[in-house]
C-alpha cells in the first residue's frame, strides 16, 4: 500500500509541473493605442521583460508580444511596464573591471521600465544581470536615469559617484524637505519608494504605487492523522523481522513558511514542528523462553521537525496546488520497547527508541490562503538506530489539514 500510495504522490506531482497555471487578469497596449484586456503569464520577472506572453481568454491560444510592438502593459494588482527610449549607464560595475571615470557611460536604448510610484514624480526600476538601475521623471520633463556608479579611485580604493542625491534634491521639491534626508538616501527600492510617496502626500498629489508587498511569512496550525507500521528485529535474538503492524494515530503540528523573493512567492521554506507518537503491542510464540512466549511493548513517541522546499501551482483565482519535500529531523522521548516473558519479568534490558534523520515528500490543495489538505509520505526510518545489529523500518503516512492563523 505504501509504494502505491508513494506512486500516486509522484505521479501528482509530475502532472501538477507540467500543467500549472500563471495567467494572470492584465492588459496591453500597443504602438497605435488600442488597449486589449488579455491574460498574462505572469513570471514575476527578476530582470525587466522584453517580451510576454498572453491570451484573449481561457480558452484562446497563447501568443507573444515583444517591446517592438507594445507600449505598455501590466497585471493588475502586481505590475506596470511601459516602453521608453532613455539613456542608461552600461558601464561594468563589476569590481574588477571598474574604471577611473566617475562619471556615466550613456547609451540610447528602448526599455520596458517597470513602474514603482506614479505620479506627479514617477519613479521606475530596470533590472537586468548587471544590476538595478532607477530613473524618474517629473512632470513633463523627460525620463532620467537616477546616477549611481562605482568607479575606481585607486588600485585599492574604490568611491561611488552618488549624483542621483543631487538629482532628487533639486527636483523633487517639498517644502519639509532637508538636505539631511538626501546626504544619506541609500540607492535601493524601498528608500526611493519612501521618498517619492513622501513628495506626493507633502505637494497632496494623487499616486500610485505599483511594488506588490507580499506577505511573506505564514504561520498555521497543521493537525492531522498518521497511518504508521513498524518492522522490527535482531538476527541473533528472539525477535526476528517482525510486523507490528499499522495504525492511526493524531499528529498535532504548527508551520511557518517564508515565501522565497521570486516567482511571485510560488516557493517557499517552511519548519514544522510536529508531536506524533506510536505504539504497539505483540505476543511472539518462542519455545526457548520459559512460558512459551515473548510480548514486546512498543511506545514511540517524538517531537519532528520537517524543514521543507515547497512549490504552489495555481488553480483558479482562489486555490492553489502544492508539492513538496523535507528533510525531518526527530527527537523521541518517553519512548520504550520492552521483552517480557509470560510471567511478566524482562528478558533483556529494554530499547530506547530513537530515530536516525528521514525524507518526506507530500501534494496538496490550498484553499483562499487560509486552508489547505495534504498528503504527505514519510520514508522508512531507523528508529533503533542507537542499537547495534537491531534493525527497524518504521514509515507514516500522513493525512495534513492545515489553516493559516496569518
Amino acid at each position: 500500500m505504501n509504494r502505491l500510495l508513494l506512486s500516486v504522490i509522484v505521479i501528482t506531482q509530475s502532472s501538477l509541473c507540467s500543467s500549472q497555471v500563471i495567467f494572470e487578469e492584465g492588459y496591453f497596449i500597443d504602438r497605435n493605442s488600442n488597449r486589449t484586456e488579455c491574460l498574462i503569464k505572469n513570471l514575476d520577472w527578476k530582470n525587466n521583460p522584453d517580451h510576454f506572453t498572453y491570451k484573449v481568454s481561457e480558452t484562446s491560444e497563447e501568443e507573444k508580444a515583444t517591446i517592438e510592438s507594445i507600449l505598455e502593459f501590466g497585471i493588475y494588482n502586481v505590475a506596470k511596464y511601459i516602453r521608453e527610449t532613455v539613456n542608461i549607464d552600461r558601464s561594468d560595475q563589476r569590481i574588477d573591471y571598474l574604471t577611473n571615470d566617475k562619471n556615466p557611460t550613456l547609451r540610447i536604448e528602448t526599455l520596458f521600465l517597470k513602474v514603482l510610484v506614479e505620479g506627479g514624480a514617477t519613479l521606475y526600476q530596470f533590472t537586468d544581470n548587471n544590476g538595478t538601475k532607477f530613473f524618474y521623471q517629473v512632470g513633463e520633463n523627460g525620463i532620467r536615469e537616477l546616477i549611481n556608479r562605482k568607479y575606481r579611485i585607486s588600485k585599492d580604493k574604490i568611491g561611488t559617484n552618488n549624483h542621483f542625491r543631487q538629482q532628487l534634491w533639486l527636483d523633487l521639491k517639498c517644502p519639509s524637505f532637508t538636505p539631511t534626508e538626501f546626504q544619506n538616501i541609500f540607492y535601493g527600492k524601498k528608500e526611493l519608494i519612501r521618498l517619492f510617496i513622501k513628495y506626493h502626500q507633502c505637494n497632496k498629489l494623487e499616486f500610485t504605487v505599483y511594488n506588490k508587498k507580499q506577505q511573506r511569512f505564514h504561520l498555521g496550525i497543521r493537525p492531522g492523522l498518521n497511518y504508521s507500521s513498524l518492522v522490527m528485529g535482531n538476527p541473533i535474538s528472539l525477535i526476528e523481522n517482525e510486523n507490528f503492524g499499522s495504525q492511526f494515530s493524531p499528529r498535532i503540528g504548527a508551520y511557518l513558511e517564508f515565501a522565497l523573493p521570486f516567482m511571485n512567492g510560488r516557493w517557499t521554506l517552511g519548519i514544522e514542528p510536529t508531536f506524533q507518537y506510536f505504539t504497539a503491542e505483540k505476543i511472539i510464540q518462542r519455545e526457548q523462553i520459559s512460558g512459551g512466549e515473548v510480548r514486546v511493548d512498543i511506545t514511540y513517541q517524538s517531537i519532528s521537525l520537517p524543514l521543507s522546499l515547497r512549490h504552489y501551482f495555481p488553480i483558479n483565482q482562489t486555490s492553489t496546488a502544492f508539492l513538496n519535500v523535507a528533510y525531518t529531523f526527530d527527537q523521541s522521548f518517553n519512548s520504550m520497547v520492552t521483552f517480557r516473558r509470560a510471567s511478566g519479568s524482562l528478558i533483556f534490558n529494554p530499547l530506547e527508541p530513537k530515530s536516525k534523520n528521514y525524507f518526506g515528500t507530500g501534494v496538496g490543495v490550498a484553499f483562499k490562503k487560509k486552508y489547505s489538505v495534504e498528503l504527505r509520505y514519510y520514508f522508512d526510518h531507523h528508529i533503533l538506530a542507537e542499537h547495534e545489529l537491531w534493525e527497524s523500518d518504521f514509515n507514516t503516512i500522513a493525512l495534513i489539514i492545515g489553516y493559516n492563523l496569518f
